[in-house]
């Protein structure tokens, strides 16, 4: 980039504020998006919420009022039913010459009770008290990407203009760089290098998992390697782990160049509680390569099929057990639900283990890490 003349360098400036303005403005239109997302959401719950309300009000009146009149209906019934029978049987009791009239009173009252009786209504049950309502689905909230800013030509046009002033070796480098700048969540990526089919080192495919203040989150594509969360048994965190130190000790120094190092920023990894268990998660870290935990592989693979993983034929080597899908099984640093266990994925069909595996048992290792794209060496 040295080679850019002075003009070039100025003109870059003007269109990197442009597009700076433009971010912050594509920015706080997605963050209100969100808020209306929410805000129409939590609208949406309190009118269920008021119309369930208002549902068992109306049910607790008819079971009130069913309470207060069916005790007296049925006894109301019952008397009528015992007097009519007491009549029955003196009527059919009469005998003699001059019983006509006192036989045709009789049944003159029968009647008049029967149909006392047959208006007697009996209040209807109101039934079981209605069910608490399904608890209202999301729709889709507004995706960040969906806000990206427009395309911006200017900045385009100057690449070109750049692109002309650079010299053979620095032109391959500088346009690997802008594909780089471009790639964006659920995109692909070629970094570093680590044993895979074969003996010798060879290129390392990332995944993109998220695009956000001009870095990006990668996780490799593949199980890359076997390893403990811990070399012995005991309790451990992923502060005091061995993985953690081999992650950014000998797999750092090998897998990356000191030019690919210095892309990969260190960065504060936060302790996160497992969601199932309070089990101490340990203090936070100051890591360049990590693994994701719990929250972030939900947050990041949206499916048990999204989260299952193959492995290369190194890590099959070194000890990943295959479940006859190809996939394997790879360490989360959440803890289990004891210090001595730590969480997993599932090879056999992409779940949470949130109860974890034991800390000096091996599973498959899949490194995650950001890059920083305003490096210096871009």
């Amino acid at each position: 980039m040295s080679e850019v003349n002075e003009t070039y360098r100025r003109e870059r400036e003007s269109i990197e504020a442009e597009q700076k303005e433009a971010e912050e403005k594509a920015e706080k239109e997605y963050k209100a998006a969100v808020s209306k997302y929410e805000s129409d959401y939590s609208q949406a719950v309190a009118a269920q919420q008021r119309a369930y309300k208002k549902e068992v009000e109306l049910w607790e009146q008819r079971k009130a009022e069913y309470d207060r009149n069916y005790d007296a209906a049925v006894s109301q019934k019952e008397q009528l039913q015992v007097k009519i029978r007491q009549l029955e049987e003196e009527r059919n009791n009469l005998t003699g010459l001059f019983t006509g009239r006192r036989r045709r009173e009789l049944e003159d009252n029968i009647v008049l009770l029967k149909e006392k009786l047959h208006a007697i209504v009996i209040p209807e049950d109101p039934g079981e008290k209605p069910a608490t309502p399904p608890i209202l689905e999301k729709e889709k909230a507004p995706q960040r990407e969906d806000f990206e800013p427009a395309y911006n030509h200017k900045a385009a046009d100057l690449r070109d203009k750049i692109k002309c002033c650079l010299s053979p070796a620095y032109r391959e480098k500088w346009e690997e760089t802008e594909k780089l700048k471009a790639k964006k969540s659920g995109d692909e990526i070629m970094l570093g290098s680590w044993y895979g089919q074969g003996k010798n080192q060879e290129p390392i495919t990332w995944k993109v998992l998220s695009k956000e203040n001009n870095r990006l989150l990668v996780i490799s594509k593949y199980v890359l390697d076997c390893q403990p969360y811990n070399s012995s048994f005991s309790e451990e965190s992923w502060e005091t782990c061995s993985l953690r130190k081999w992650l950014n000790g000998s797999y750092l120094k090998t897998a990356f160049n000191a030019e690919e190092q210095k892309m990969i920023p260190t960065v504060t990894v936060s302790t996160e509680k497992n969601p199932e268990y309070n089990t101490s998660p340990g203090n936070s870290t100051q890591d360049q390569i990590f693994l994701l935990s719990i929250p972030e592989v939900n947050k990041y693979f949206t499916s048990d099929t999204e989260r299952q993983c193959k492995s290369t034929a190194y890590a099959k080597a070194q000890g990943c057990v295959d479940f006859g899908n190809g996939n394997c099984s790879w360490w989360l640093r959440s803890p289990g639900d004891y210090d001595i266990r730590a969480a997993f994925v599932d090879g056999a069909d992409g779940s949470v283990y949130d109860d974890g595996n034991r800390v000096d048992f091996t599973l498959g290792v899949r490194p995650a890490f950001w890059i920083n794209l305003e490096s210096d060496l871009f």
